[in-house]
């Protein structure tokens, strides 16, 4: 589908109007809650750019690498927490509730997924028969780590990246 424009700007401007319409059934008075030129113009831009990754996919293996490297490293962490509870569990049951609570968190509304990430992951946890304790203490002490050690770091060089965007504007 993604492969021709015509397609992504028929089925997405089709979605578009539905939407539209189930928004007017719940609020009368907006006219159109979702403009469909802008729509579209967003979908002729995520074609765009499948095409220039399409064309250029091998610039794509570092940042891939990069990426599985991270989350080794967090599942890892996750699996680290739980040796410090003095805990060995099934390490299929953390790579499922870290895969769980991370897409979670992509698609929450709040930073960092806070709140949805650490129900979620908490929750599949003791689905795969941890118990429920263990399972919220070693989340939150999970959680609390990796932010202590990601967002220092993180504010610093967003931090350099406006003070180096604004110097180049001036």
């Amino acid at each position: 589908m993604i492969e021709s424009r015509r397609r992504i700007r028929t089925f997405l401007t089709f979605m578009t109007k539905i939407l539209n319409v189930l928004i007017k059934l719940v609020q009368p008075r907006k006219k159109e809650a979702i403009n469909i030129a802008g729509a579209q113009a967003a979908f002729d831009e995520l074609h765009d750019n499948y095409r220039l990754y399409k064309k250029n996919w091998r610039d794509l293996k570092w940042p891939f690498i990069h990426t599985t490297f991270a989350n080794l490293t967090e599942i890892a962490s996750l699996y680290v927490v739980y040796l410090a509870f003095d805990q060995f569990v099934n390490l299929g049951a953390v790579i499922l509730a870290y895969a769980v609570a991370n897409f979670a968190g992509l698609i929450s509304v709040l930073p960092a997924g806070i709140g949805i990430y650490e129900g979620l992951m908490t929750g599949v946890l003791v689905a795969t028969g941890i118990p429920a304790g263990l399972s919220l203490s070693v989340t939150i002490m999970f959680r609390l780590v990796t932010m202590a050690i990601q967002l220092p770091p993180g504010y610093l060089l967003y931090q350099r990246a406006v003070d180096n965007g604004l110097r180049s504007k001036s």
